[in-house]
C-alpha cells in the first residue's frame, strides 16, 4: 500500500510504501500527484520505503514509467528507508 501523509500540503508531498503494492494502489497517488502538477507545475516530496513490494511485473512498470514521465516536474526529492537496506 502506498499512503499519501497527512502533513501534506499544496505541492509538498509525504508518500509511505508498506506490504503490496498494487497498480490501483499508485493510481489513487499518481492521480493526486497529477492534480499537483498540473496546478503548481513542480511537486516536492519524501518518499519513506518501509517496504516496496509489487504485486505484479506491471504494477512495477506502471511506477517507474510514471516517475521517468513526471521527473521533469519534481523541484525537491527524498527517498528514505531501512539502515539495512531490508526495505527492498
Amino acid at each position: 500500500m502506498i499512503k499519501i501523509l497527512e502533513r501534506s500540503k499544496g505541492n509538498v508531498f509525504g508518500l509511505e510504501a508498506s506490504g503490496e503494492i498494487s497498480k490501483e494502489d499508485l493510481e489513487a497517488v499518481e492521480a493526486k500527484l497529477d492534480e499537483a502538477i498540473k496546478e503548481y507545475g513542480k511537486i516536492s516530496w519524501v518518499y519513506v520505503i518501509k517496504s516496496l513490494n509489487y504485486t505484479s511485473i506491471g504494477a512495477m512498470y506502471s511506477d517507474m514509467m510514471w516517475l521517468l514521465k513526471n521527473v521533469k516536474h519534481f523541484d525537491k526529492m527524498a527517498v528514505v528507508g531501512d539502515k539495512n537496506g531490508k526495505s527492498f
